[in-house]
């Protein structure tokens, strides 16, 4: 068994324990008082060089520890079991379908097509060969290749 010598280096406020035998450090904060513990919170973020961003969906504050332009925190989103950053992709979804008449024409007749798999009227071999097609046409009309009329007609006939 190894003896393991503990030596305490005191800086200010914050001794450091150094551990001989496995040539570990650590920082120990010994508060006297409440804001001894966020002062060491503000060092820490500021050493780690930690950036903050406040939540689109919550409101509240997070880390920045992945990507630069994430806009959504990991936390539960109120009463369910989506994450802000699952329900902020959601709601994001939902404003870019209402925004644009294409996608809701199109959406439209994607969800009208998928419920007659249910009721037997066509295959699902032959919806998604619709599909693959409706996007096509989708994304020309997104383009500006083709007017909403001509996709909302070709989405008619075909």
């Amino acid at each position: 068994m190894c003896n393991i010598f503990i030596t305490l280096l005191y800086s200010a406020l914050f001794p450091v324990i150094c551990c001989d035998c496995y040539n570990l450090f650590a920082e120990v904060l010994y508060p006297k008082s409440i804001e001894e513990i966020a002062e060491f919170f503000v060092r820490e973020c500021l050493r780690r060089e930690l950036r903050f961003r406040r939540c689109k969906s919550c409101g509240k504050y997070f880390a920045l520890t992945g990507y630069s332009n994430t806009e959504y925190c990991d936390r539960l989103f109120g009463n369910s079991d989506k994450t802000c950053k699952e329900a902020g992709a959601v709601r994001l979804y939902r404003t870019k379908i209402i925004a644009d008449p294409k996608i809701q024409a199109y959406n439209r007749a994607y969800k009208k097509r998928f419920a007659w798999i249910k009721y037997k009227k066509i295959s699902k071999e032959a919806f998604y060969e619709w599909s693959e097609r409706a996007r096509v046409q989708r994304d020309r009309c997104l383009a500006g290749e083709i007017t909403l009329e001509d996709l909302e007609k070709w989405l008619r006939e075909n």
